[in-house]
């Protein structure tokens, strides 16, 4: 139940990065590519390892678009 509020919290803020049109870059503490990455992590301790490769993917594409 808990990790299930984790994850929504996390979707819920990808979608404002989406809504902003934009990753603020250093206008916050954490990031597109960060709640991607918490993501994944998240779902690699559920064993939902397709969820946490699709998250994971999605960090580093966005981390490699920051670079």
């Amino acid at each position: 139940a808990k990790a299930m509020n984790i994850i929504n919290d996390l979707k819920n803020a990808l979608s404002h990065f989406e809504a902003a049109g934009k990753d603020r870059g250093e206008l916050q503490y954490l990031g597109k590519a960060a709640t991607n990455g918490l993501l994944a992590r998240t779902y690699l301790y559920l064993e939902n390892w397709d969820e946490a490769r699709n998250y994971a993917e999605q960090a580093l594409k966005t981390a490699v678009l920051l670079l």
